[in-house]
């Protein structure tokens, strides 16, 4: 057996996709030799063949077996893609159905798509008429110059088809025996044996076609040759690619399998003949390209890719897990009400948009139900795609915000429907890396919305629970944007289900939706009684029934109200209470769920103060705490039995036993939470939304709490902050082994056996500023600290990651700035120039940490300590401006601009700048209105208008053009904003400055005018509009060279298809804008000459049509024939000679 050769990932250039299991065997039929197999990298499904034809290393992939479609496609194309990063074409081959039209299409013949069209892409009209908004993809020109070649070859000697499928697989017999004669289409013989080969448009969809009526339509729109399901799949893969299908039917209720090998076996022949025409590319010449625009986009997918992870974060799906899976006798009952039935119905559609929306009483169990919907959406509508998000009042600030819904969403639709990705390639999204990258609302909608409206058939579920763990307005923003999506996809013919599941506030009014209501509902109550009926442990007697009954009647729909009693009742009845005992113990109890929470912990006054303390470090702690730091913490706080000083004992303080004293102190109340992360810890948080509520909102700690104190939020601070400080003062020989350095193994034994240690030195600064917020003085805390900061020091950077360590020389005010601790800094007052001042940490001076961070009250304390120093010299506000605005925080911005005086407009010059360079569009705006120069130049001698355009951001373009920008200032280079984004190939930066009176026509210090610049680059959509708009087509430099010379001139050894390709449509341009073909430069070389000398025999040829003399002769006396000799270009050699012997 012939050894494999074994390639790296970057050596494959060429891609094949087959969608069946025929097609993939003729695929690898076809290869000269296989390679051996690379192991899949992480997130790749696909399964690989590689080899090599004709010279060409190919990757081969199918799509998985049952699976069909264009998303499917999409998703084979885009592994492929990320996993073979030099990959520069695509082949899609395989079998098709044909279209008989008046082009005579046979079985086993092929068919190119020069074109292809997504025919199922539209909206379905009034009376359920489809109506087609088909999308037309043409291959790029680099594999149309091969083609081109193939054909021009076709025309002299048939196509080699049937010498590369001998001893391959052949039709079998198949015949038509049984159809109706009077259907039988006469064609006549044809005079080769080789099957044809037609270059037309495919239509392609997410449908199988086996009806006439349906493909005959097809073929009258849209003027298709066949039909096939994969091929429009990869237009947002951004690769090129080419549909090569064999006929194996014809789309028609014939449809069968007999001719499908024979027509995947001609199809993959017609690809390794075309492959036969196209170069051989190195890896060099593949990865090479003439600018970023046209570059094949390895690059652009990882840019695309890093923009999608940026949609993360960790919290992302945490609320959805902590819910637990409903009873099995619950919630099934929703699945036949007419309300839910209807939402799904699209007849429909027109009446309710889509919308769903169920409310019901806290803790009737809304967030278990709509668990219970998605899970079956998920296991039963797999043709749908399904997303959801779940808000999260008891989690950080992105849990429980729209952004973080649109997040979650946006990036579970991309990752579903890779195809919608597309959406993501913007310039101001892919030109930041991830720490410029900031999310916004507006920004997410728009994106979300883009994403929508490109769905076409591709069904859209979307479930969204507990709008009234967000804030108000923030909901009622997004009620509107979803309604409007709704009407959207409607008006599409888009199929887009939504969800909601909130409280009966907050009260929002939509024209459109349905509304299902769980209080009262009959399914509803019988799911109670089937909790009841599955889990009270008294199930026996006549007492029993009645309880059972009492329970149904006295929760009021209430579920969590349920699920406690119960609780509490099987409690009792393991304790040996009797069943009348129970029944009057049930009877006692409140019928509110706040009533009945302040009954439960009112119960066992004994451990009042240690239930209190759980509660307010679960209520108040920075983030969720894991269940060793809450035991510690609730300990901590009445330390009489020095439990704070000692370490943990794990063999005495167990896992159990900390469970069981979690569940003692919080009377039930709070659980342990397991993240679906396994490196991320158990936490604690309350079994339910209702119970802060009632803490909080309703007042419920003041009740039980001894001294009934109403500044509840400041005491608890103040109580968590004191806990911490003693955390910070404990002596114990293994934390005093801390001083001894950052040694992992030291940090790692406090820490396990000191669970809180971290915590306390992470947070103490924290609480203390809370409480000071909350009116708590913090005065002698500050003293405190100061005081004893290295010890603070030594306990946070012994057990905090070496990344965010602070020097020794650290200063409290740096500490405060970097963490927004502003109530402290007002206590500890500093001057200015301690704010300006320059350390050893990450951000340098306190102001700038603030700035990095985004501590906006920081820099209302930093503006309110200088009031007396902006008169001569504010150097302070320049320097905290600038930064400002290098990070985009248009809040702090503000702050900074309002103290200015007037008059000193030019010093807003370097923050305008520097907003404009790192493309933050309204900070710039702001400073513009402020009274910023629009035309200064900065210390770089850039003027704003030169930062944009280098960033070709055609937004902040607009913006300063609007303002007064001059578009003819030259950077020190000598290029006017104009061209520099012509030569980035950026057509709407182009448009925006032509149409604010740019100077096409200004040159550089070479003479070179934008139109020059755009031939010499291959920029030819650039040319185009240059042109378009006026540009002197014959404006030469100072070397005497035209545009059209400076398209010719381009060295051709070497350049890639795509780039000759574009320099051949750019000197078409050119000439039918009025080119002269017989200018000559000052050396007398006429375009002719220098395309002859360069190797271009195509440009010669456009040239020669023109009327280009080939007998002319420069300054050396060399021909356009001379050039062509002497630099070895037979052809056009061969070409002039034939022109000049008919001239």
């Amino acid at each position: 057996m012939e050894p494999r050769i074994k390639r790296a990932y970057a050596d494959y250039e060429v891609g094949w996709i087959s969608a069946l299991y025929v097609e993939f065997a003729a695929a690898q039929a076809l290869l000269d030799h296989r390679h051996e197999p690379l192991p899949p990298l992480p997130g790749d499904s696909n399964t690989y063949v590689l080899g090599s034809i004709g010279g060409h290393n190919m990757v081969m992939a199918c799509l998985p077996a049952g699976a069909y479609g264009l998303s499917t496609a999409a998703k084979v194309a885009s592994d492929l893609r990320r996993s073979y990063p030099c990959v520069r074409l695509l082949l899609v081959v395989g079998v098709a159905g044909g279209v008989p039209t008046t082009t005579d299409i046979r079985l086993g013949d092929v068919v190119i798509g020069q074109s292809v069209v997504q025919h199922d892409l539209g909206k379905t009209l009034q009376g359920g008429r489809f109506q087609t908004s088909a999308t037309v993809f043409t291959p790029r020109a680099k594999i149309m110059t091969a083609l081109s070649a193939m054909r021009a070859a076709h025309e002299i000697q048939p196509n080699r088809i049937p010498n590369i499928l001998a001893g391959m697989l052949h039709a079998s017999g198949s015949d038509c025996k049984d159809c109706n004669a009077k259907h039988r289409v006469s064609r006549p013989p044809r005079h080769h044996p080789a099957p044809h080969i037609h270059y037309g448009v495919i239509a392609s969809g997410n449908q199988v076609i086996k009806h006439a009526g349906t493909r005959d339509q097809l073929a009258s729109a849209l003027g298709a040759l066949c039909v096939e399901m994969e091929g429009a799949g990869l237009q947002h893969v951004d690769i090129p690619f080419l549909v090569i299908r064999g006929i194996s039917d014809y789309a028609d209720s014939h449809k069968s399998k007999a001719w499908q090998p024979y027509a995947a076996a001609a199809a993959a022949a017609c690809a390794s003949e075309i492959l036969s025409f196209k170069p051989v590319e190195s890896r060099e010449a593949a990865g090479a390209g003439v600018s970023n625009a046209h570059q094949p986009s390895a690059r652009k997918d990882d840019q695309i890719q890093s923009v999608i992870e940026s949609l993360y974060f960790g919290e992302m799906d945490a609320r959805q897990a902590d819910i637990r899976q409903a009873h099995p006798l619950t919630c099934r009952w929703l699945l036949n009400r007419p309300e839910f039935r209807n939402w799904l119905d699209m007849s429909a559609f027109d009446q309710h948009h889509g919308l769903l929306w169920i409310k019901g009483k806290p803790g009737a169990g809304k967030s278990t139900l709509m668990k219970f919907l998605l899970s079956e959406a998920q296991k039963n509508m797999q043709d749908k795609t399904v997303i959801s998000f779940f808000f999260h009042a008891r989690g950080s600030e992105i849990e429980k915000s729209t952004q973080g819904m649109y997040q979650s969403l946006l990036l579970q639709l991309l990752e579903k429907v890779p195809m919608l990705k597309c959406v993501l390639d913007r310039t101001e999204l892919l030109a930041r890396g991830p720490a410029q990258r900031k999310w916004s609302v507006v920004l997410l909608q728009e994106l979300f919305e883009q994403a929508v409206e490109r769905l076409g058939m591709t069904p859209l579920l979307c479930f969204v629970d507990a709008l009234d763990e967000c804030d108000q307005d923030q909901v009622r923003d997004m009620v509107s944007f979803l309604e409007h999506l709704g009407k959207l996809a409607m008006s599409h013919g888009i199929t887009f289900h939504l969800c909601y599941a909130s409280r009966h506030y907050p009260h929002i009014t939509t024209k459109f939706g349905i509304s299902l209501i769980l209080d009262g509902q009959e399914g509803h109550k019988q799911d109670i009684a089937n909790y009841i009926s599955a889990e009270l442990k008294i199930s026996v007697g006549k007492t029993a029934q009645l309880i059972q009954g009492d329970l149904q009647e006295r929760a009021s729909g209430v579920f969590m109200w349920v699920v406690l009693v119960v609780k509490i009742l099987n409690e009792k009845h393991d304790a040996g209470m009797t069943p009348k005992a129970l029944r009057d113990t049930l009877l006692d109890l409140p019928r509110d769920l706040h009533a009945l929470f302040r009954d439960i912990l009112r119960r066992h006054d004994n451990s009042r103060d240690e239930t209190v303390s759980c509660l307010q470090w679960i209520l108040f702690a920075a983030r969720p705490l894991t269940p060793e730091e809450l035991y510690y913490a609730t300990l901590a706080c009445s330390d009489s039995s020095g439990t704070l000083a000692s370490e943990r004992d794990p063999e005495e303080t167990t896992d159990e036993l900390i469970q069981r004293f979690i569940l003692s102190s919080s009377k039930g109340l709070a659980e342990i939470t397991r993240s679906k992360v396994k490196s991320k810890a158990p936490s604690v948080q309350f079994i339910h939304q209702s119970v802060p509520d009632f803490l909080l909102k309703e007042k419920g700690l003041v009740t039980i709490w001894a001294d009934g104190d109403t500044n509840t939020k400041g005491r608890s601070h103040d109580m968590i902050k004191s806990c911490c400080l003693r955390y910070l003062h404990l002596t114990h020989p293994k934390l005093e082994t801390l001083s001894a350095g950052p040694e992992p193994h030291f940090w790692e034994e406090a820490a396990s056996a000191f669970p809180l240690a971290e915590y306390a030195a992470k947070y103490v600064l924290h609480h203390a500023n809370e409480a000071q917020a909350s009116g708590v003085d913090q005065t002698p805390f500050v003293r405190r600290f100061l005081s004893s900061l290295s010890r603070w020091l030594t306990f946070y950077n012994a057990l905090a990651y070496p990344w965010s360590h602070y020097s020794q020389e650290v200063t409290l005010l740096y500490l405060l700035a970097e963490r927004n601790l502003a109530h402290l800094a007002k206590l500890h007052n500093q001057k200015p120039e301690a704010w300006m001042a320059r350390g050893r940490e990450r951000y340098g001076a306190p102001i700038v940490a603030a700035l990095a961070t985004g501590s906006y009250s920081m820099v209302h304390v930093f503006m309110c300590t200088m009031p007396s120093t902006l008169g001569e010299d504010d150097s302070y506000v320049d320097l905290a401006l600038s930064k400002a605005a290098a990070q985009g925080h248009l809040g702090i911005v503000k702050q900074l601009l309002e103290p200015r005086r007037p008059g000193r407009r030019g010093d807003l010059t370097g923050p305008l700048c520097e907003a404009v360079r790192c493309r933050h569009i309204s900070t710039a705006e702001l400073l513009l209105k402020h009274g910023a120069m629009v035309n200064s130049k900065h210390v770089t001698g850039k003027t704003p208008l030169t930062y944009a355009s280098y960033n070709a951001d055609t937004g902040m373009i607009r913006l300063l053009l609007a303002w007064g920008a001059h578009t003819e200032y030259a950077a020190a280079s000598g290029h006017t904003p104009l061209r520099t984004v012509v030569f980035r190939e950026m057509e709407l930066s182009v448009k925006a400055l032509l149409e604010h009176g740019a100077n096409m026509d200004s040159v550089d210090a070479a003479g070179q005018s934008s139109l020059s610049l755009a031939a010499a680059g291959g920029c030819m959509i650039a040319v185009r509009l240059l042109l378009r708009n006026g540009a002197a087509v014959n404006l030469q430099d100072h070397d005497g060279r035209s545009p059209l010379v400076h398209a010719a001139m381009q060295t051709r050894q070497g350049t890639g298809a795509y780039r000759l390709s574009c320099l051949q449509e750019i000197t078409k341009l050119l000439l039918s804008g009025g080119a002269q073909v017989a200018l000559a430069d000052h050396y007398g070389r006429t375009p002719l000459m220098w395309a002859a000398g360069k190797g271009h025999d195509v440009i010669a040829k456009l040239l020669l049509d023109a009327g280009a003399d080939p007998k002319m002769r420069d300054d050396t006396g060399r021909t356009a024939r001379s050039w062509a000799i002497e630099r070895k270009n037979t052809e056009i050699s061969k070409l002039l000679a034939a022109c000049s012997s008919r001239a």
